[in-house]
């Protein structure tokens, strides 16, 4: 039986991310940085990074972490030298799986290549595997760096179907492993959620599946992960590995279960809890306010809410899913409602009482019924203002 790690990072060598997003919350490891500009600024002004991030935050557990390596800068430009950057810092900072939904065309005398094809090999011998899209040209993938890399993973797009998306993603004999890449949707910039097409989709598909297996294996090299993928991908097109589908399209929905895994459980009364809202004034609706839990994704819990549409005290209770085990009751108010209304009196010293029920003509919608808690009038004609609210029902 083998024990989950407690930490994976996956280096996403990108345009930066959204690290706000709630896909993303408490995923962004702390050693994630912006390389095109030197600073710790992740600000994702072209929304790619935070996209790929998203995929592989939404396909893995909270044990595993994003380190955002941006290098573009607020121009949207970026570089050779800053790719090879990225992958060199994050050999430095301990990333145990790469991304790189990202492509140059090949040119073998180019310097700074020839540099990052050293860094790519030292990768592969500290045991880390770099995920790479195979781009989005119809070409052979021989024309894209770094798919084109021996040592890199290159990563085909497959359509809604599964089929090969022969529409715009590369091909050949280097491609090595295949992953949905149209119509996908996850984490958009800024909020909410985008749907993109591409082999920049279908790369951090595979990354994710290699995090997967570094989370049980840590210390498994590029080979041995390359093996598990091998042997969890259905084989699609041509018998045995092709130049569109590579090795398959990997599944890994039974593989911690064939290992025989133990997981051990975390208790969701640990985390910390709130309530976008906490109280509100009666008008009939059911309420709902949002629940955060801090560094917990929305997956691993669940929510319901009861007695969320009377008067009184309603409750929300957080129940943990998956890894996460018990449950957690919150409370709201719910208050009656109470407006001021311009009582017309026509009799000298009537009096409205509080707790009296009215109806008054040509104020409230037909047949609603208000009651007075306060107010009289001593005038033998004029208005009065006196405080009601509606009576519940």
């Amino acid at each position: 039986q083998y024990q989950v790690n407690t930490k994976i990072k996956v280096a996403v060598i990108d345009t930066g991310v959204d690290k706000s997003h709630s896909i993303l919350k408490g995923r962004i490891d702390s050693s994630s940085y912006n390389l095109a500009e030197n600073n710790t600024d992740l600000e994702d002004n072209l929304g790619h990074g935070t996209h790929v991030a998203g995929i592989v935050a939404d396909s893995t557990p909270d044990n595993i972490k994003i380190m955002a390596l941006k290098i573009f800068n607020s121009s949207n430009r970026s570089s050779t030298i800053l790719i090879l950057n990225a992958l060199q810092y994050a050999l430095e900072k301990g990333a145990d799986v790469v991304n790189m939904s990202l492509g140059v065309d090949t040119n073998a005398t180019n310097s700074t290549q020839n540099q990052l094809d050293v860094v790519i090999d030292k990768a592969y011998q500290l045991g880390i595997p770099i995920f790479a899209a195979a781009g989005n040209e119809s070409r052979n993938v021989s024309q894209v760096y770094p798919a084109s890399n021996s040592k890199t993973i290159a990563v085909s797009a497959l359509d809604k179907s599964l089929a090969f998306d022969s529409s715009y993603s590369n091909y050949g004999a280097g491609i090595d492993f295949c992953a949905p890449g149209t119509d996908i949707t996850s984490a958009q910039a800024g909020g909410g959620l985008l749907t993109q097409e591409g082999t920049s989709m279908a790369a951090p598909h595979m990354a994710a599946a290699g995090a997967m297996i570094k989370n049980l294996h840590k210390n498994y090299s590029v080979s041995q992960v390359y093996k598990v993928l091998q042997k969890y991908a259905k084989d699609l097109g041509s018998k045995g590995k092709d130049s569109y589908y590579g090795n398959g399209l990997v599944d890994l929905s039974t593989y911690y279960k064939d290992e025989k895994v133990t997981v051990s459980k975390t208790s969701i009364k640990n985390y910390k809890f709130k309530l976008s809202k906490t109280s509100y004034i009666y008008d009939g609706k059911a309420k709902k306010p949002k629940v955060t839990v801090k560094n917990l994704s929305r997956k691993n819990y669940s929510v319901s809410y009861k007695n969320n549409k009377k008067v009184g005290t309603a409750t929300v209770t957080i129940k943990g899913k998956g890894n996460y085990t018990g449950t957690k009751t919150l409370t709201f108010k719910i208050k009656k409602r109470y407006i001021k209304y311009r009582v017309r009196v026509g009799m000298l010293n009537y009096r409205i009482k509080p707790g009296n029920t009215y109806r008054i003509k040509g104020i409230l919608r037909k047949k609603q019924v208000i009651k007075v808690v306060n107010g009289y009038s001593k005038k033998s004609r004029g208005d009065i203002w006196v405080k009601i609210f509606y009576k519940n029902k």
